[in-house]
């Protein structure tokens, strides 16, 4: 009986453990966790979550409250009225001269948080939240070493030679697989830095040429904006983008990188590009390479990636063939 007991507890607790690391490697739960339980001034927006808000400016006074923050579908601005504790506004916006980090630049900004209590020195949190967010933190804190590096990827290439290109980004390396052998590729240091920081690297299209074989290839990138500073800003970001390799003369070199999402740069160009990146691409009629889901003049469309002349190019349609980069 008792040994039967010691395994239910068992079970119970890796359940436990595999459900903290879930949580602790795809949400923002332990960095907001922190930032609940270090001051009492911060609120996660009802319109938010725990696991999703980011906060991406950080008040620099004696009170480290979040000024501005993002998730998928808002930004938010902390004002602390009496009346709302914050305003927010959809990220897909038509207002002119929109500055995430101005709100004043925010055009028919919603309030929301209702009324406030008195800031500083007092807890804004009862004693049950804050022993709920600190057992959070504990379990997420724990997964953070644990956070897994992208798997090495191996790639057929469009040249006609039946080749593979591995590549590690864990190691910042690549290899050349084919009938002959194996060959190590040369990478450059800035390359081979942009691979190791990344903690997702996706295959998701190949150039193919209608005259001539070819052997690029083309990658999804996510790193974090700022994977040493957690409770800074955009401490809990990421930065995604479309890196466009080539194997040239025994060297892996990178032709093209364009950033989709970034939280340094304020940029926000795809819709619906979330926690499986993968799914948010879509194949396409050559010689476009793939599409995805994107905004312009508050009209949905269909975005199409492509190349010329080595570099990536967009349109947001896939009939004529892809224009040169400017």
């Amino acid at each position: 009986m008792k040994a039967r007991l010691n395994t239910w507890l068992g079970w119970c607790i890796a359940a436990l453990l595999a459900a903290a690391l879930t949580c602790g490697l795809s949400t923002n739960l332990a960095s907001n966790a922190t930032m609940l339980l270090l001051d009492g001034s911060n609120t996660i927006p009802a319109e938010s979550s725990i696991f999703f808000f980011d906060p991406y400016v950080i008040n620099q006074g004696s009170s480290n409250y979040w000024l501005y923050g993002r998730d998928r579908r808002n930004y938010y601005h902390f004002i602390y009225r009496q009346d709302a504790a914050y305003v927010y506004i959809p990220i897909q916006n038509s207002c002119p001269g929109f500055d995430p980090t101005n709100a004043r630049t925010w055009c028919q900004a919603r309030t929301g948080g209702g009324a406030m209590t008195p800031l500083p020195g007092t807890f804004t949190r009862d004693v049950s939240r804050r022993v709920g967010v600190a057992l959070l933190l504990v379990a997420a804190t724990l997964t953070l070493p644990l956070r897994a590096a992208p798997a090495p990827i191996s790639v057929p290439l469009a040249d006609g030679s039946g080749a593979r290109l591995r590549i590690d980004s864990r190691q910042g390396s690549a290899r050349l697989l084919s009938a002959s052998g194996e060959t190590e590729l040369r990478v450059n240091a800035t390359l081979r830095d942009a691979l190791s920081r990344s903690d997702t690297v996706l295959a998701i299209g190949q150039h193919r040429l209608t005259a001539e074989p070819d052997s690029s290839v083309l990658l999804f990138v996510s790193a974090p904006s700022h994977p040493t500073a957690a409770m800074g800003y955009c401490g809990a970001g990421q930065e995604d983008g479309l890196l466009l390799l080539a194997v040239r003369n025994g060297a892996l070199v990178m032709h093209d990188f364009v950033l989709l999402q970034s939280c340094l740069h304020s940029i926000e160009q795809t819709v619906d590009l979330g926690a499986e990146p993968a799914a948010a691409f879509h194949p396409v009629p050559s010689p476009w390479l793939v599409s995805f889901a994107a905004m312009h003049d508050d009209t949905r469309v269909q975005r199409c990636v492509g190349i010329r002349d080595e570099r990536l190019t967009f349109q947001d349609d896939c009939i004529t063939a892809p224009d040169a980069s400017p």
